[in-house]
């Protein structure tokens, strides 16, 4: 894997490696100050809040339960201010939560997904893009277009020190 593909997020930034490309919370309890940016070669922001002016500089929303944007249509609410932005509308959720995330943005043309799998192999930093759309197909009987792909989150979680993920889209 190269640093073009590698992308890392973490709840404590100052372990995502110096001069990755990272996401970093925008809001939230996590929240990275803005002069965190100058120690990596990319920056993406992630809501967990999805509000109307997270929208306005976070690219990415993390969809997961116990976050604000998990509740009510707060996540389509976020993609829709991003549409009319014209904005990409990145959507970082699990396979288990995939279809309740796909059920309110589905329509936008702006919506990418970052999925987890986080089955921890090495196999699975592998996984194309059509691989993923198939695992989506298989649990879901969800068809999407291989390009709305936008990362792969193979290995982390609540107790690593970071996350990683393969970009599969553009930055």
């Amino acid at each position: 894997m190269t640093a073009d593909t590698e992308v890392f997020d973490s709840t404590r930034w100052g372990l995502i490696p110096e001069g990755a490309s990272a996401l970093l919370y925008a809001d939230g309890r996590f929240v990275a100050p803005k002069s965190a940016v100058a120690r990596f070669g990319r920056v993406r922001w992630i809501t967990v809040m999805g509000t109307p002016g997270a929208a306005r500089y976070a690219g990415v929303a993390d969809y997961e339960q116990g976050n604000p944007i998990f509740t009510g249509r707060s996540l389509a609410t976020w993609a829709q201010t991003r549409l009319q932005m014209n904005c990409r509308a990145r959507v970082y959720t699990n396979l288990t939560n995939f279809r309740a995330a796909y059920s309110q943005v589905h329509n936008l043309p702006n919506v990418r997904y970052h999925i987890a799998t986080l089955n921890d192999t090495e196999v699975d930093h592998e996984l194309t893009a059509a691989q993923l759309t198939q695992m989506i197909k298989a649990k879901w009987d969800i068809t999407i277009d291989p390009g709305l792909i936008w990362a792969h989150q193979w290995w982390g979680g609540p107790t690593a020190p970071f996350d990683k993920s393969r970009l599969l889209g553009t930055w």
